[in-house]
């Protein structure tokens, strides 16, 4: 069981039936994913950066509009402070995913390194992924709940 000679060793079995891991390949499989990956959260911060400073519903433009000249118009609501949130998951996470692919990316790393680096930052995606479809969602309800039938908007 187990012994140096034995048939269940696990090197035997790997020449048996696996054959010879490329390195070089895998190594550049690997490069191509988080290269694509990353072009992913890269967008996904832009979108969410550029929706940080271009709200939903504007700003106020000056006093007599009713507010305090530059602050947000929809400032307030529930349905504000989601989005804000959402908004800033969204970015934190892009943000974050993006450095780990960077990692990940390079070849002078262990490729059991770069492997977990991607398998983190694939989870850190999903989660920005989906901030970013709840940030839309909240701010589409913030335009179109004011002046929209109340069941479209819900």
């Amino acid at each position: 069981m187990g012994a140096p000679a034995g048939g269940s060793r696990s090197d035997l079995f790997r020449e048996k039936h696996i054959g010879e891991i490329d390195e070089e390949k895998k190594s550049q499989d690997l490069a191509n994913t988080t290269q694509a990956m990353g072009i992913v959260s890269v967008l996904i911060a832009t979108v969410t950066f550029a929706s940080a400073f271009t709200l939903p519903g504007g700003y106020y433009q000056s006093a007599t509009d009713g507010g305090v000249p530059g602050t947000p118009i929809l400032a307030g609501s529930y349905a504000f402070s989601a989005f804000i949130l959402a908004d800033a998951l969204a970015f934190i996470f892009s943000g974050l995913a993006s450095f780990f692919l960077a990692i990940a990316g390079m070849p002078a790393i262990d490729l059991s390194v770069r492997y977990e680096y991607t398998s983190v930052s694939t989870v850190l995606l999903r989660v920005s992924g989906g901030s970013l479809m709840a940030s839309f969602a909240f701010g589409l309800y913030l335009v179109l709940a004011p002046t929209a039938v109340h069941s479209i908007a819900t």
